[in-house]
């Protein structure tokens, strides 16, 4: 048995050295202890070892919604400005329409006109302007009024889209008094309202809205209908038979 494995600088051969493991094996030594504890983990830095503090990222400014960047402040005043500003013929009100910047933070090339004259035998105002496949729907319900194109005014609420509007805002701000001006410009004989949404821009209640009425302008009263969307429409066979009879009865 080898007890010193290493002594005088001469390591034994390979089979005592062997042999020494083996007698500390048998008596029950697995480790190798050390009376110093050793660091394993490195330490936490302290507040000392910072050379310099964190440098602040620079906070984003709040991102406006789309109805706050189509509308503008509140300081901004009023959709369309002041009424006093606004066209008083109908040529005059379409360019306005595709200019003025309190309408939509949308360019003019992202716009929609009106399209039809003044004194059209119906006017039909949709929420937005229409997609395409909206444009060929409507022109089918038209075909089967018996509507010539030259016949029928075809108008959007706002120029451009945007998204979740609240009509009801929109109206306090003003698009109801415009909506209002912009008709009787037209002077359609009948206004069919596509998107039942928009009765506030009409001051007509929700028990309200499935009836028709009149538009109230000036000294002229203006036969109006609310009706679902388009794309309701377009989905449900049984709005698309609902809605005939009540523009049946609308128009006899």
């Amino acid at each position: 048995m080898v007890a010193q494995p290493y002594k005088n600088g001469v390591l034994p051969g390979k089979d005592a050295l062997a042999a020494a493991f083996d007698w500390w094996r048998e008596a029950g030594v697995d480790f190798d202890y050390a009376d110093t504890a050793n660091q394993w983990l490195r330490a936490d830095e302290t507040d000392e070892a910072v050379t310099s503090p964190p440098v602040p990222l620079p906070k984003e400014p709040a991102r406006k919604t789309a109805l706050e960047r189509a509308l503008g402040d509140e300081d901004a005043g009023r959709i369309g400005g002041n009424e006093r500003d606004w066209p008083q013929d109908l040529p005059a009100f379409h360019n306005w329409w595709l200019t003025e910047k309190s309408l939509s933070d949308a360019s003019e090339d992202r716009r929609e006109p009106p399209i039809g004259a003044r004194g059209a035998e119906i006017a039909v105002l949709t929420p937005f302007p229409l997609e395409v496949n909206e444009q060929d729907f409507l022109a089918a319900i038209l075909r089967a009024f018996g509507s010539q194109e030259m016949q029928v005014y075809r108008a959007s609420a706002v120029p451009a889209a945007i998204g979740l509007p609240d009509w009801q805002e929109l109206r306090s701000r003003g698009l109801a008094a415009l909506t209002r001006h912009h008709m009787a410009l037209a002077q359609p004989k009948r206004l069919l309202v596509f998107d039942r949404g928009l009765a506030p821009l009409f001051d007509i209640g929700p028990s309200a809205a499935r009836t028709p009425t009149v538009l109230e302008l000036g000294a002229r009263q203006m036969p109006l209908m609310l009706a679902p969307a388009l794309a309701d429409l377009m989905r449900s066979p049984e709005r698309r038979k609902t809605f005939w009879n009540r523009w049946l009865e609308w128009t006899a």
